[in-house]
């Protein structure tokens, strides 16, 4: 079973290292070198990091495997959460596992921790945007009954790229 330990202010480094190993693991082989560089500089500094990690609305946790990190997750609730808000919910803006780690299962422990986590907080769903090329992570989520409910437009570096917002109902 995957642990999941809150991030503090102290894992600053370690959260911005992790983030830019996952991302470019998951999107860099898509997209070019220039946009991949700006969204790292813009999204995953350590300034935006740390303001994220000061938001009271987003919580950050570090996913570990027998104590070695194997990724992190991002969950944001109220103001928080990103581009769309939808009452009574929780986003989950990023899960991101190390390539390595990828369908080994521990994806699927993490999801259902989150699931639990909502429940407990009295949620009625939870949401997620996943970028359209992202075949694998759409093929999860449906299965996991996440249904699409609307696309968005966000910008990466120099392109405007289409997400998908699915939404999973408690």
């Amino acid at each position: 079973m995957v642990e999941l330990k809150e991030c503090s202010m102290d894992d600053l480094e370690l959260l911005r290292q992790i983030s830019i190993d996952t991302f470019v693991d998951t999107f860099g082989p898509y997209n070019t070198e220039e946009n991949t560089t700006l969204y790292i500089n813009q999204s995953l500094s350590i300034e935006s990091l740390r303001n994220q990690l000061n938001d009271p609305h987003s919580t950050f946790y570090f996913a570990y495997n027998n104590q070695e990190l194997i990724g992190y997750i991002k969950l944001n609730t109220k103001t928080a959460q990103s581009k769309v808000s939808i009452e009574n919910s929780i986003e989950i803006e990023r899960i991101y596992l190390l390539k390595e780690m990828q369908s080994k299962g521990f994806g699927q422990d993490i999801l259902n921790r989150i699931v639990e986590t909502a429940k407990k907080r009295n949620k009625s769903s939870i949401w997620l945007a996943v970028w359209e090329e992202n075949k694998g992570a759409i093929s999860f989520y449906k299965k996991n009954q996440f249904k699409k409910i609307d696309t968005i437009e966000f910008p990466f570096g120099n392109d405007l790229q289409t997400g998908i917002i699915m939404r999973k109902i408690l």
